[in-house]
């Protein structure tokens, strides 16, 4: 070769292989080294632990940055379990997270950094703490309040209650006629 195509990406020898097309099949062929040159480079083996290094470093930031994802993203041992974007200008989202160790569940707002080293990342705030029975349905229930949902999906329970007419109670009628009229207001 009559240059040094070492150091071309393959970028630059694709377009050095357009430039070179609309000149002649002498530089076509150069150029054609060129490309397979970068391409070798481009395929090379990674150093040793280059790709553990690289996987690792993939996997956290999948746990942490922005936007959250169910069952990836973890904060303080908590998983990411469900979301409802706040549809506000800026990032956000309304998170419900388990800690799987302890069964404790908690709702945040969890906001992307937009400066310094966090940026990118998530910030988590306005921590409601679950640690009771049934502290999943009530972390569910937080998170439809706080992304103002609860009024919208009430009269929706209520009609899951009385659903069935065949097993339907007495109690379950009083309980979603209540729902109806509380979600009314």
């Amino acid at each position: 070769m009559t240059e040094n195509t070492a150091t071309l990406s393959v970028t630059e020898a694709l377009a050095r292989l357009d430039r070179a097309s609309a000149g002649g099949m002498g530089q076509d062929i150069t150029a054609l080294a060129a490309l397979a040159d970068a391409v070798r480079a481009e395929l090379a083996p990674l150093p040793e632990g280059e790709a553990e290094r690289m996987a690792e470093q993939a996997a956290h930031d999948a746990r942490t940055m922005a936007p959250p994802v169910p069952g990836v993203t973890v904060n303080s041992g908590h998983v990411i379990r469900a979301i409802i974007t706040t549809g506000g200008q800026n990032p956000a989202w309304f998170v419900t997270a388990e800690d799987p160790e302890r069964g404790r569940w908690v709702t945040w707002l969890a906001e992307m950094s937009r400066s310094g080293e966090r940026a990118g990342r998530l910030a988590y705030s306005g921590g409601h703490y679950f640690w009771s029975q049934d502290a999943r349905q009530r972390a569910l229930a937080d998170l439809a309040k706080r992304a103002g949902l609860l009024y919208d999906i009430a009269p929706l329970i209520a009609a899951e209650m009385t659903r069935y007419e065949h097993s339907t109670t007495a109690e379950d009628k009083r309980a979603a006629r209540r729902l109806r009229t509380w979600a009314a207001r």
